[in-house]
């Protein structure tokens, strides 16, 4: 157990003196006769070294007594020795340090120590204290928790006691009751009743307990400033605001507390105070703000607002009353320094708009969201894009924009719409031209435009042929004749229409790629004879230039025959009575498929 932090200043000096002679004989112990034989030290017997043990404190029970040795630390001890004595005798239950902690059973007997030194190669040495006072017996105790001094009500200085030795005869209680530190005049009782005179002054009791040999107890307790009583409000207080529908409010509104009654009959003078607090993980109270009123300022944004109201009176106390947990505004904090966004980009179909901030609000925003629209149109829902792809239904339109800055416990805030800008109108048409026609060399191909349903009607409208994607001379009608210039090219049609304050309406159409014809080209030829059973032979002569592939199809009045592809056939009784021909097909990459037709004959 640690005891030395209860010593006085001398006695911990000593105290460390001695531990360190201990653990310096621990180490350096025993110490040969030559080693100590070197040392300049006087003898035992020498004067000089005598010591002069001194006790240094009164011995109380329960508490620890102590010596001084007085030792010679320059010198080498061989061995250093204590031992305590009762009433001038030694006792084996007592300790052997220059400390003792006092037992009961010491009570009214003497205490005295001595320390026996010894030198290397010299005789020991012993020296004592002189005997202590009687050892006098502690008291100790404790006042119960004090009430609090309300006029007329009776204050006890009730204390429990316990003393070592227990006490053999009794012990006297003396009890003293002063108003802000004077004693009370008749006040020596263990109890006092409040008085007028006590109001506004601070109450305290001090208890003495003392018996002969013991040394006395005494414990001054402090109850407080007297007062009347306590005043506690009949409801709890609000908050309220002007428009107070909702329960947010932006910063810079006055916020009022009420003052609710008192219960029972006010009293004269009857005031009231306040502490405005906000509502984060507790009440976080707000520094200056003890008004009746209290104006949110931009470090309570997020925060709800309540108030503390303590009604107050000459000689009373107060109850204090506060805003219910989920009562008192929240405070919304506001945007400052809005301005509208402006619009760069190409005022056309296709284009994309890009609106472009103001100057950034007060605070600075977390996210800003934007809104496009089409005169009084929306066109889209607010989100962070800033962009918007013009299309063809925005011709002829104002498009506008504007922004909306969001904040974690702000009010979103909204700008004006920016300056417009328009795109110029657009053509709509359901289809592009069509061209219909064999895309072949010599054909004439003709264009469907559409025209009629074009909106709105368009002011002129004029029409090109195309080769390659390079206008035709000349070909800038409806219809258009192949030529050879034309063969295995891309040919387009594109018609262009115009109106005032209109983009020009111009559609293509897709492409036709026309191919070569035969030339040198004859009807086939059916040879044998013309009887059922016998085979009919067809031949052609070849075009120019030789096809790839020469296909034939034997016909029936005009109708093909089932399986009648080759260049013969052997006639069936099912051609009787019937006009017979064959038709021949000429193939070619990038030639015009051509089909030639034999001469029909009767068969009887």
């Amino acid at each position: 157990m640690n005891t030395s932090s209860s010593l006085p200043g001398h006695a911990q000096r000593t105290l460390a003196g001695v531990c360190a002679a201990l653990a310096l004989v621990a180490f350096v112990s025993p110490v040969s006769p030559a080693t100590a034989m070197t040392t300049d030290s006087p003898a035992a017997s020498d004067p000089a070294s005598a010591s002069t043990p001194t006790l240094l404190n009164d011995p109380v029970v329960g508490e620890y007594i102590r010596f001084d040795p007085d030792i010679d630390w320059t010198r080498f001890w061989e061995k250093i020795s204590y031992e305590w004595l009762l009433d001038g005798q030694p006792n084996p239950e007592m300790s052997g340090n220059p400390w003792y902690r006092v037992r009961a059973e010491d009570s009214g007997h003497r205490l005295s120590a001595r320390v026996t030194l010894k030198e290397y190669g010299a005789d020991p040495v012993t020296y004592t204290t002189a005997e202590s006072e009687p050892v006098l017996g502690s008291i100790s105790g404790s006042v119960q928790h004090p009430t609090e001094p309300i006029l007329g009500k009776v204050l006890s200085a009730v204390a429990s006691v316990t003393s070592a030795p227990a006490f053999s005869s009794g012990s006297e209680r003396t009890f003293i009751w002063s108003r802000n530190g004077t004693p009370i005049p008749g006040a020596e009782a263990e109890s006092y009743t409040v008085a007028e005179a006590d109001l506004g002054a601070e109450l305290t009791s001090t208890v003495v307990v003392s018996a002969p040999g013991y040394r006395s107890w005494s414990e001054t307790t402090t109850y407080g400033v007297g007062f009347r009583g306590y005043l506690s409000l009949a409801a709890s207080p609000t908050v309220t605001w002007s428009g107070n529908s909702t329960s947010t409010v932006p910063t810079g509104t006055v916020l009022r507390a009420s003052m609710p009654p008192v219960t029972g009959t006010a009293p004269a003078g009857l005031s009231y105070t306040f502490q405005w607090f906000e509502r984060t993980y507790g009440e976080q109270l707000i520094p200056g703000a003890t008004g009746a009123t209290y104006v949110p300022t931009a470090e309570t944004v997020g925060n709800r607002i309540g108030v503390r109201v303590t009604p107050t009176a000459p000689s009373y106390k107060g109850t204090t009353g506060t805003t219910g947990f989920y009562e008192g505004p929240y405070v919304q904090g506001s945007f400052t320094g809005l301005t509208a966004p402006t619009i760069k980009g190409t005022a056309a179909a296709g284009q994309v708009l890009t609106a472009v901030a103001g100057s950034a609000p007060t605070p600075a925003a977390e996210t800003v969201q934007y809104e496009w629209y089409r005169g009084s149109t929306r066109l889209t829902s607010w989100d962070t894009s800033p962009t918007y792809r013009l299309t063809a239904a925005d011709g002829g339109f104002k498009i506008t924009v504007r922004a909306r800055y969001l904040r974690t416990d702000y009010d979103a805030a909204t700008t004006a719409l920016s300056a417009p800008v328009t795109p110029p109108g657009y053509f709509s048409i359901p289809q592009g031209p069509k061209i219909r026609g064999t895309a072949a060399v010599g054909y004439t191909l003709t264009a469907e435009t559409w025209t009629d349903l074009i909106s709105p009607k368009p002011s002129q409208s004029t029409y090109q042929w195309l080769r390659d994607g390079k206008p035709i001379t000349g070909a800038a009608g409806l219809t258009y004749r192949l030529t050879a210039a034309d063969q295995w090219r891309q040919i387009t049609f594109r018609q262009t229409h115009t109106r005032a304050n209109y983009v020009p309406g111009v559609w293509t159409s897709a492409a036709v790629k026309p191919v070569a014809l035969f030339t040198r080209l004859v009807n086939p030829v059916v040879t044998g004879k013309y009887a059922v059973g016998s085979t009919l032979k067809a031949t052609v002569a070849t075009p120019s230039p030789t096809p790839t592939s020469t296909s034939w199809q034997w016909l029936r009045n005009g109708k093909p025959i089932a399986r009648a592809t080759g260049a013969t056939y052997r006639l069936t009784t099912s051609d009787r009575r019937a006009m017979i021909s064959v038709k021949v097909t000429l193939r070619k990459s990038a030639y015009l498929d051509t089909a030639r037709h034999s001469a029909s004959r009767w068969l009887p």
